[in-house]
């Protein structure tokens, strides 16, 4: 019985050294290899050939020039920090949007965006700004007038914000009005000069041969068809009309005394 027991202490000892003797082993060759790992790291991160030497954007983007991009040259492409850089490229150019910043192993760095268009131009607490099609905000300047059709507006909620689209319903409409205007055979051919939306009942626009239109917010699409046709016929004399109403079923048209 004796021998029995120490038969089995001595085979649990065994085993209990075998178990240390793997732990270490493990243990061991976990630190080799992390080692390794960190050197190989260090290697490439150090070499020459991930450095980055070219910043590559599509031609129409030859606007953006950001320090924040230029800084990147002679840096390792795997210390780029790219959601940094895309969050600095774009607070700068609110022009743009759906922009993103990759890795082109091994040693460049790709930008691609979109660029937004100025469509329209309106004012707020005497600061002028230019709109893109959806409303956003992509500067406070006033060279826009008399170049992109003028919404005049008075409900926008909020501060005006680069880069963000303008919360108001009646820029909304306006610039609705203006996409459907600007995409008619017949109306295209008219420039928008201004459009005073701050009565979405009685929206006046103005073109730059003094004709004007008046018209509200429903079935917009509709109503500018109906223009479309109106001035498609070769016999109206605009020269003699001085308004054209669009908010009943039939277009009626004002003449100048």
């Amino acid at each position: 019985m004796a021998r029995t027991k120490r038969t089995r202490k001595s085979s649990t000892n065994r085993g209990l050294t075998r178990f240390f003797k793997i732990l270490i082993v493990g243990v061991l060759g976990i630190f080799i290899l992390f080692v390794v790992i960190q050197k190989s790291l260090s290697f490439f991160r150090n070499a020459e050939l991930f450095m980055v030497k070219e910043i590559v954007k599509d031609p129409s983007l030859a606007f953006i020039e950001s320090r924040y991009l230029t800084q990147l040259k002679g840096q390792s492409i795997f210390d780029v920090d790219l959601k940094a850089t895309q969050r600095r490229i774009q607070a700068a150019h609110p022009e743009i949007f759906g922009l993103r910043v990759e890795r082109r192993f091994p040693d460049k760095i790709a930008v691609a965006a979109q660029q937004r268009l100025p469509f329209a131009s309106t004012t707020l607490e005497g600061k002028d700004m230019i709109l893109d099609k959806e409303g956003v905000v992509l500067g406070f300047r006033s060279l826009a007038r008399g170049k992109l059709p003028y919404i005049r507006m008075s409900d926008a909620i909020g501060k005006p914000m680069l880069g963000k689209p303008l919360r108001s319903r009646q820029i909304q409409v306006g610039l609705e009005i203006i996409e459907a205007m600007q995409t008619d055979t017949h109306v295209k051919e008219y420039h928008m000069a201004t459009m005073k939306a701050d009565n979405l009942s009685k929206i006046e626009i103005y073109f730059s041969n003094n004709m004007k239109v008046i018209m509200d917010k429903d079935k917009i699409s509709q109503k500018v068809r109906n223009l479309g046709i109106l001035l498609s016929h070769g016999n109206i004399d605009l020269k003699g009309v001085q308004y054209i109403d669009l908010r009943f079923k039939e277009p009626i048209l004002g003449t100048r005394e």
